[in-house]
Order: structure tokens, then C-alpha cells, then sequence
């Protein structure tokens, strides 16, 4: 099973850290490099889309709209929302569903 496309205007990435006690933390991009800049992505609070009390798991899949971050030249991620999972390997699922 292929991973959806993002709806248009979003990404997808994956939770790098998150403190529930900070209210921030990190997304690591899918679709930028590890060497590029604007890979990790910071992530407030106030920007998960989820009901209750707003938090992330390490490694939890995510989408997200990029947004202009609070200091100059920044991004940040804003309607942050639990992404469906993907499969690593098509051919594993093919070989398992046989």
C-alpha cells in the first residue's frame, strides 16, 4: 500500500521530540534533506489539531501546513494532524497478503 499524497498546502513528517511540560518540539520533514535547512521543523502546542490534551509521541506520523515562524527567516509547523501509517517495503505486504 502506497502512503496517500498530502492534501494540498501539506506535508508530511515525523515526530522528532515533543515535551508536553515545554509545549514544543520537533518535526523531522519527509521531503527536505537532512542537510538542508528547515528540515526539522518546530512545533508549538497550539498548532496540534486533536482533541484534549495537545501532545506528540517521538516517531508518531504527522501532516502539517508550513506557516512563517515568530522570528525572521523561520517556518514552523501549524495544523499539525495525525498522519495515516505507512508500509516501509510494498513487497513485504505483497508477500504477506499471499
Amino acid at each position: 500500500m502506497k502512503e496517500p499524497e498530502p492534501e494540498e498546502g501539506r506535508e508530511f513528517g515525523k515526530v522528532k521530540w515533543f515535551s508536553p511540560r515545554r509545549g514544543y518540539g520537533f518535526i523531522i520533514r519527509d521531503d527536505i534533506p537532512p542537510e538542508q535547512e528547515n528540515h526539522e521543523i518546530f512545533c508549538h502546542y497550539s498548532s496540534i489539531d486533536m482533541e484534549g490534551f495537545r501532545t506528540l509521541l517521538p516517531d508518531l506520523r504527522v501532516s502539517f501546513e508550513i506557516a512563517p515562524g515568530k522570528r525572521e527567516g523561520t517556518v514552523e509547523a501549524k495544523n499539525v494532524k495525525i498522519a495515516p501509517p505507512i508500509f516501509a517495503n510494498e513487497e513485504k505486504e505483497k508477500e504477506k497478503s499471499e
